[in-house]
């Protein structure tokens, strides 16, 4: 039973693709968490797959120099979307010693007192 497991989670992986993140809740359907946290170590071990954090693992992109590791802040990003968190959009803070001028309500000048955000 434990080699169909660990089959059918090797196989769910290679046919999602390289470069991708994968946790024991992704394999939930199987009903085996503690048989699929022992797969996900032994495929970490035969070095398949790249162990991130506790119970966080990464298929990597293999070429014919090596394995390619995506930068932080590609994982953060997909860490965050894993927990839900919508993609975030780097933006430039420019802080201004007064307001502009302009014919924005009072309450808007305010806000554009401190800080202006652009994207």
């Amino acid at each position: 039973m434990a080699r169909i497991l660990s089959k059918e989670v090797k196989n769910r992986i290679i046919k999602n693709g390289e470069g991708r993140l994968y946790a024991v809740s992704d394999f939930a359907d199987l009903n085996n968490d503690a048989s699929v946290t022992r797969t996900l170590s032994r495929l970490e071990n035969e070095n398949f797959l790249i162990r991130l954090s506790q119970g966080l693992y990464l298929y990597p992109i293999r070429n014919q120099y090596g394995i390619h590791k995506p930068s932080l802040s590609t994982i953060a990003q997909a860490i965050a979307e894993r927990q839900g968190f919508e993609p975030w959009v780097p933006v430039r803070v420019q802080r201004f010693s007064r307001p502009p001028r302009s014919t924005t309500p009072a309450s808007f000048r305010n806000c554009l007192q401190k800080y202006t955000i652009f994207g």
